[in-house]
This record gives structure tokens, sequence and C-alpha cells, in this order.
């Protein structure tokens, strides 16, 4: 099979969500718990032809956003995947409200029937017509973004492209790219400002109607958070402040002393030798030569995996005019095989990507050994978990790519590692703080990124800079708009990495063993019990946060 040659069906959506109740009334009607659970596992494996044609034709559009066909499936996904998320919502309810509830919990894996109890919460009839408009929104965002283009060195770049520059060892040639994309950013901010602040009062109304104070507890809800709430995530904010923070701003200022810098502006975020950002020394052909031989040898399953991808084209790797400028992985499940996007740049961040989105090609592999469907899907923090973790393990095969520059990108990777738990932080504390006040104005949003940066990243500047210097780098980030509250998971994510780095340096085998273990587990168990299954520590704990900066302050900073 090749991605190219996959037949694309418009799936019949009416037809499902008819499918979902007739199940919904059978369930109802089931005169056993054994009938009860078949009929449960019958309908979500009805589901998996009908997703796989759904990730194919969004996937399709994020490729080329400018595509007629595929822009007007997504019109129609977005115009009907409420009505069926609402449809699945009622099965929901019928399952907590089905005499054989209690038999249901033994029967099926615990987490299926407490993950129901929040779908219940997450999803109404009366609010369908929001996740509609937010739909839209959210399609007007991408849109808007993956259109942008700079004119810089001669040439007409994306954003992704125009990144090497944005971290190139020459200081003046950062700083010009960046006000490059600043001064193109500012010809569209009051379109992101107008997109935006429908998006919080779409949000806030879906909130309002189905009883909250505001649309905090639904975005939890509706991220299926089944383990930690918005009280953990402020302690763990707090021990970001107290540990990461100030672990970082020595490791800044140690930067800053090398490149002979008295203040660090944004765009040298990235950059922490005086080689600027490492770069591989092979195209991008030959990085995913050296891929395949790098993943053969790390572990033959996921060396089959990758140049099985590989043959059947779902590496999709090159930057191009309209393509969505970030990288993703999704699975195609009924071909049992991942697809990657991503944008390579000729820049650190092409390994970064690559190994990054294996870890949750790998993932997505191990989670079809899983029989129960809806346990294929884990939950967002303990995907990045995943791929962030795969990204440390990779870090001893960087000789292929980096050449004798490998362990300046091996320091670089692991600093960056550090220092974007506070930027991640930031980027989540600004979400919680503008819903909870949604009447905002645009001017007032944007002094709320800049005061959190000035908690956070007190070692950054981003004054003489256009459009960024207004507190608007929050308007790049595409998660803010696209899916509210998944951000705080790549910082909970980090920290467990960050546990694996230090397990592989020890014992490189035996860390392995209890990454697969983890990895293999899936959605099987929340993120709280996997950590604990595996020994892990759990992010909510002020301890953790102080050991990883304590440990980081050894390895990264003299």
């Amino acid at each position: 099979m090749k991605f190219s040659k996959i037949d694309y069906v418009r799936p019949d959506m009416d037809a499902l969500i008819n499918a979902v109740n007739n199940y919904r009334q059978r369930f109802d009607n089931a005169k056993s718990a054994d009938e009860a659970v078949e009929i449960y596992l019958e309908m979500t494996r009805s589901f998996e032809t009908p997703v796989t044609m759904c990730n194919v034709a969004m996937t399709r559009y994020y490729l080329n956003t400018t595509d007629e066909f595929y822009n007007k499936e997504r019109e129609y996904f977005d115009e009907i995947l409420p009505s069926l998320s609402n449809a699945m919502t009622d099965f929901s309810k019928s399952m907590l409200a089905s005499p054989y509830k209690e038999q249901l919990k033994t029967k099926l894996p615990s987490i299926i029937m407490l993950n129901k109890e929040l779908e219940a919460k997450a999803m109404s009839e009366e609010i369908i017509s929001e996740k509609v408009e937010e739909g839209k929104l959210i399609a007007e965002y991408t849109n808007l973004m993956s259109a942008v283009e700079i004119e810089f060195d001669g040439k007409k770049l994306t954003p992704s492209q125009l990144g090497k520059y944005m971290s190139d060892s020459d200081r003046e040639i950062r700083r010009k790219s960046m006000e490059a994309y600043g001064n193109e950013l500012n010809k569209i901010k009051d379109k992101i400002d107008d997109i935006f602040d429908r998006m919080v009062k779409v949000r806030d109304r879906m909130a309002k109607k189905m009883g909250y104070d505001n649309y905090i507890e639904l975005g939890y809800y509706q991220m299926n958070r089944n383990s930690y709430n918005h009280e953990d995530i402020k302690k763990f904010r707090e021990a970001v402040k107290k540990h990461i923070v100030p672990a970082v701003v020595k490791l800044k200022n140690q930067v800053a002393k090398r490149l002979k810098i008295d203040q660090l502006k944004l765009y040298d975020n990235d950059v922490y030798l005086k080689g600027g950002k490492p770069k591989p020394k092979i195209n991008s052909d030959e990085i995913m030569r050296q891929g395949s031989l790098m993943y053969n040898e790390l572990n033959a399953e996921i060396g089959a995996l990758y140049d099985n991808m590989v043959e059947s084209e779902t590496f999709d790797v090159l930057s191009k005019p309209g393509k969505w400028g970030g990288g993703f992985c999704e699975g195609l499940d009924e071909y049992r095989i991942p697809f990657i996007l991503s944008n390579f740049n000729g820049t650190a961040d092409d390994i970064d990507v690559l190994t990054h989105e294996m870890g949750h090609a790998f993932a997505f592999h191990k989670s079809w050994e899983l029989d129960i469907p809806e346990i294929r899907n884990a939950t967002y923090e303990t995907c990045e978990v995943h791929s962030m973790s795969m990204e440390f393990f990779t870090h001893k095969f960087m000789d292929r790519f980096f050449g004798e520059n490998a362990d300046d990108y091996r320091y670089s990777h692991y600093a960056g590692s550090l220092t974007f738990i506070p930027y991640g932080t930031i980027v989540d504390y600004f979400q919680h703080l503008v819903y909870e006040k949604p009447q905002m104005t645009a001017k007032e949003r944007n002094d709320v990124w800049a005061e959190l940066e000035r908690q956070y990243r007190p070692y950054m500047d981003a004054q003489g800079l256009p459009f960024f210097e207004e507190g608007r780098a929050w308007q790049i980030k595409a998660h803010i708009f696209e899916r509210p509250f998944y951000y705080i998971d790549y910082c909970l994510a980090q920290t467990i990495a960050l546990q694996f780095y230090t397990l592989l340096s020890v014992d490189y085998d035996a860390a392995w063993k209890k990454y697969y273990a983890f990895l293999s587990k899936a959605g099987s168990k929340t993120f709280v019990e996997l950590l604990k299954d595996s020994n892990l520590n759990t992010p909510f704990e002020e301890q953790t946060l102080k050991t990883i900066s304590d440990y980081a302050l050894k390895k990264v900073t003299k």
C-alpha cells in the first residue's frame, strides 16, 4: 500500500450516526453484561474504516491547505463530526446508566468506564452548533498561517524554511530574519486577533451552555484529563517557577557569556553554542537513509516499521508553500501504518522531528496489538512521553547526522529540552488566564503573555522585534488555536523523558526495556497509573522537578 494510491471514499457520516444510535438501542436492550460488551466492541470496531478515511482526507488537506477538494472534505467533517461526537456521548451515557455498569468495569479495562464519565461531561447536543463554528474558526486560522510567506535572502520562504536563518550562527542574520517574519505577521495580526476573539467567545458560550463557570473545566473534560486536574497543573507551574526557571536562567546566563551577548533576544533562544544551532551534515534524502540504519540498529521492530513507512510513502518531510507548518503523526488504522508529516529546514529541527514523530509512530504500531480499539489511544501527555523520550534514545546515533558536531547537537538538544519546560508552561498558563476572563481585549491578552514571559523567561527580550515586541508570540503557537490546553502535556511528558535520559545514561538496555513496556501499554491505564507501574516519578510532585533541575545544572552548566 502506498499513501498516494489509497482510494479515498468520503464516509457517510449520517449513516454512521444512525448506526451509533442503533448500537445504543441494542445496548440498552442487552439481556446480559456479556451481550452489552459485545455490542460495545462491535460498534467501536466498526469505526476503523471511516476513521481511516477521515484521517486520509485531513492528512491530504494538511499537505496542501490550498487543495480545493480536500478543503471541501475538511468542511464536511467540520460540519458533521460534532453530531457524531454527540451520538457517541449518548452511547457513553447509556454505558454509565446501564444496569450492568459495575460488571462492565470488570469485563472491560477499568479506564474505559472512567473515560466514559469524562466524555459525558465533555459534549452535549446543545453545543453542536458551537462545535461546528469552532471547527470553521480553526480552519480559518490554519489556512491563514499556512499561506504566510516571507521575503528573505532573495527567496520566498515558508516560516519553516525561514527557521534555518533564525537559528544561524550569525546573530545579525538571526535578527534580520526574525524581523522579516514579524513584519509579515504584522500584515495579518488583526485577522489573528479577530479569529481568536471569536474562538474564545464560542468556547466560553459552549461552557456556559453546559453549566460550567468558564471553558477551563469543559476544556479539561474535552482533553480527557483522567488522572489529574487544574489544581495539579497549578502545583506543577509553581514547581517549574521554583526549580526549573532558576536552572534555565543560570544556563542562559552561561550561554550569553559564551556568545558574548549582553542581553539575549528572542532570536537567540535556540542558540547555545558559538556555531549556532547544529546543522545536519547531510541532505534530506540521506537523513531518511541514515534514519533507516539508525532504527534498524536500535531495534529490529521499529526498524522494520520505519522501512515500511518509507516504502508506503507515509513520510512527507519537505517544507513547501501551502503545507501546514508543523509536524504530526497520524495512524491509518485500516492499513496498520502511521503517517508522519514534518517540514525539514536544514537545521537540527529535522532530526528532532524525525525522532519525535517516530516515537509516536512506534506507539501507534504497538497499540494495534491491543484488541480493544478504545485503549489503543492514550491521553496526550502519555503519547508525548513516547515521542520526547525517543528523542533521547536516539542520541547515541547522532554521529550519523552531525558528524564531528554530534556532541554539540546532544548538548543543545538536552539544554533545549530543559528550557522548553518554562515556555510550555507559559503557553498553558496563558490559556487558563484567557478563558478565566473571556472578555479580555486583544491588547490585554498580549499583555498577559508579556507578563508571563517576564516571570518564566526573565532572560528573554523581544523589544525591537516587529509583532513579537507587542506580546504576540503566542499567536504562532497553533495548539492555542487548534487544541486548547494541549500543550502542558509536552511539559509533563518532558519531565518523564528527562527521567528516561538519566536512566539510559546509566544502563541503556534497561532503560529501553522500561520505555518499551511503557509504550506498549498505550491507553490501557491512566498517565499516573502508567508512571507508577514503571516506577517513574510523577510531574505533580515538587521533588521531581527539583531532581531534574539539579541534574541539569550539573549536566549543562558550569
